[in-house]
């Protein structure tokens, strides 16, 4: 994928997609990725810090294992105003600081028109006094589906609308496989491909970009000639 100047992470949630966590973080890193993102903590504590040292952002999760964050040098995106206040309570009574000698880093997701997870305009301007408790390393949001462009031109508007009140000068990311693709789509500083990185074609209606990174092989066992009518195993219901 051609992405400009922009950092290339990757998405690895769902077990990197069913192909195996640490095996495919181990071939990414090798192959220069240093920003991973994941789901849950208990998918980035017991596997990605021990497969590379690398950035790893945590996509969905709750501020109340913020310990976890700081052990493991995890960051966690904070998608709601109480997990703001959890992850700023935690930084300012622990005191705690990166191997740097800095303040713990967090990244904040924007809710931009998905109504999923996120820091709508209010959630941003409520909980933006806390964040001189840690370090914002990321502003982010999640785009809808390639095919619905009207839909990510106001998304795009709303982000932009949004991160320039105070975190203009914070990493931006946008675009996910699909968007990568768009080319009214600003990169910004990173990108989050996830689907597209196995194989999995990111412009739906368009010849597949991307070359696969699996096959399926069996090995043929057993060969039967059927007569018309026959049946093949026993009823699903059954």
């Amino acid at each position: 994928m051609v992405c400009g100047e922009a950092e290339c992470g990757a998405v690895v949630k769902a077990d990197a997609y069913g192909l195996g966590l640490n095996p495919v973080v181990k071939a990414l890193y090798e192959a220069g990725c240093k920003t991973f993102f994941v789901a849950t903590l208990s998918r980035a504590a017991p596997s990605c810090y021990r497969a590379a040292s690398c950035d790893l952002r945590l996509e969905r999760d709750t501020a109340q294992h913020a310990p976890f964050y700081a052990d493991f040098n995890l960051i966690p995106v904070l998608c709601s105003v109480p997990e703001i206040e959890d992850f700023g309570q935690y930084c300012a009574v622990s005191k705690r600081r990166t191997s740097e000698g800095g303040l713990l880093p967090a990244a904040f997701r924007l809710e931009t028109g998905l109504n999923q997870l996120g820091l709508k305009p209010y959630d941003l301007e409520h909980g933006s006094h806390l964040s001189h408790l840690f370090d914002v390393r990321l502003i982010m949001t999640q785009l809808a589906r390639a095919k619905h462009a009207a839909v990510i031109t106001k998304q795009i508007e709303r982000f932009e609308a949004m991160r320039t009140i105070k975190y203009a000068h914070v990493p931006a990311s946008i675009a996910h496989s699909g968007g990568i693709f768009l080319e009214a789509n600003p990169l910004y500083d990173l990108v989050r491909p996830g689907y597209a990185l196995y194989g999995g074609n990111p412009v739906p209606g368009q010849p597949n970009p991307m070359k696969p990174v699996v096959r399926l092989e069996a090995q043929v066992i057993q060969v039967r000639i059927l007569e018309p009518g026959e049946r093949v195993g026993e009823d699903q219901a059954g």
